[in-house]
């Protein structure tokens, strides 16, 4: 039995921060996020049962010990959760629409891809039955165990993270169904600290205990104006995210700072135009200096100009709220 396979699988970008986990990637806090549509993982994976387990990996058609090295350990850690992965071949392609490591949540959309691999994967071989509800709970169980938001990458517009299984769609106001997210690439090079150490330090954080309460308020009050469609609630609330994570990094027992100069800058001037224009503009930044700029469809025009005229002389990801993974290859042979 072999085949091939091709799923693109989503990055995401959290509005309430995950920051701080237990073992088995439990977080020690609930998390929400929009699922992102153009920065996306694609990932080909050609496969064949055989009597023993073999891997091989490459990123954008090359070998990368580093990023091979940590693929394998997690299908290694997979492998008694899933019996058909002590007997199989794996061919696996992967490529990023965007940089990685940068603070893009890189991890989050290839982790979810290589899951929902592996759970089409356990459908075939292990002659599991699932539908499309099931499935992909499946995979963002998966996910969570490589990279924990990748479990929110399986779901779209919404996804919220409050199960430590797995993530959960949320239904959100329409406004956000066509919600824009445009990313100012302030620096393309790999994070000085990676999400892991950060997460780690937060075992010794003076204010965990703090942050993972205020995180918790901050959930709830985010699903309500999700729902409702109160722009400029949730993204006061998603600035303030911001800041704190990167806060919090600042402040850690080993502190270390991650926003650049320009990443300052790009965050003053969105505050200045949304106050000079009246108009819902808000920032957030994940584990990295870029800055996702977001903001409802029926301001594109002006926002986008704004954007390019202030940001011209980085790269600009245009960016928009999607649906989630797809599978967009698939054979047996």
């Amino acid at each position: 039995m072999k085949g091939k396979m091709t799923w693109e699988s989503p990055s995401n970008i959290a509005l309430v921060k995950y920051w701080g986990k237990k073992d088995n990637q439990i977080p020690c806090n609930p998390s929400l996020s929009f699922t992102l549509s153009n920065s996306i993982t694609t990932t080909s994976c050609d496969w064949e049962v055989r009597p023993h387990s073999s891997y091989e990996f490459l990123f954008e058609g090359h070998p990368n010990e580093k990023f091979g090295s940590r693929v394998e350990k997690y299908f290694n850690s997979l492998k008694e959760e899933l019996p058909f992965l002590n007997s199989i071949f794996l061919r696996i392609d992967t490529k990023n629409s965007f940089p990685h490591s940068a603070g893009i949540a890189s991890s989050a959309s290839s982790f979810s891809s290589f899951a929902l691999i592996l759970t089409k994967l356990e459908e075939i071989i292990e002659k599991k039955t699932f539908n499309e509800d099931s499935f992909l709970k499946r995979a963002s169980h998966l996910a969570r165990l490589g990279s924990g938001s990748a479990c929110r990458s399986l779901f779209g517009p919404a996804c919220a993270w409050e199960n430590e299984l797995f993530g959960t769609p949320i239904k959100a106001h329409p406004v956000f169904n066509t919600y824009k997210d445009t990313i100012v690439v302030i620096d393309q090079g790999v994070k000085a600290v990676s999400s892991s150490q950060g997460h780690a330090l937060m075992n010794n954080h003076p204010f965990a205990s703090n942050r993972y309460e205020m995180a918790r308020e901050n959930y709830k009050k985010s699903i309500n104006f999700l729902q409702k469609g109160d722009c400029a609630s949730l993204g006061e609330i998603m600035e303030q995210e911001a800041l704190m994570l990167h806060g919090l990094m600042m402040s850690s027992p080993t502190p270390y700072v991650l926003m650049k100069p320009s990443t300052l800058n790009v965050i003053t001037k969105v505050q200045n135009f949304r106050k000079e224009k009246g108009i819902p503009v808000y920032f957030t930044l994940d584990a990295g200096p870029n800055v996702h700029i977001l903001y409802p469809q029926e301001f594109e025009g002006e926002i986008e100009k704004f954007i390019k005229d202030n940001f011209g002389n980085f790269p600009i990801i245009f960016d928009k709220v999607g649906d989630g993974p797809n599978l967009k290859d698939f054979e047996l042979f």
